[in-house]
């Protein structure tokens, strides 16, 4: 781990077990990948702004780019769930560094 990304993420993927009867059955979360991170919790009047603005973010999640993150997976640090809100987001237009916006459970 390096200064800019002192924390370590585990990517989740959902996958949908079927109920036997044609249904969609239930939603479990496989670890799709590993890796260093940046987890930032946003201030509380950023998330003041965020609620005003009806946009349920409370973290910024930064992390070295890759091209296998999808909105549709979860972010694990430590023992938080971090639910994905936003598609990855590129900072500095170099595709070096990527940022997820997330919320907590």
């Amino acid at each position: 781990m390096t200064e800019e990304f002192p924390h370590t993420i585990t990517f989740q993927k959902p996958t949908r077990t079927g109920d036997g009867g044609g249904g969609g059955g239930e939603i479990t979360w496989e670890d799709a990948f590993t890796t260093e991170a940046h987890v930032q919790p946003l201030s509380s009047n950023q998330i003041a702004q965020n609620q005003a603005l009806e946009t349920p973010v409370d973290h910024r999640v930064y992390y070295p780019a890759r091209n296998d993150v999808k909105p549709d997976m979860r972010v694990l640090h430590g023992e938080n769930i971090l639910d994905v809100q936003s598609k990855p987001l590129d900072q500095g237009g170099l595709d070096e560094i990527h940022m997820l916006r997330c919320q907590m459970r």
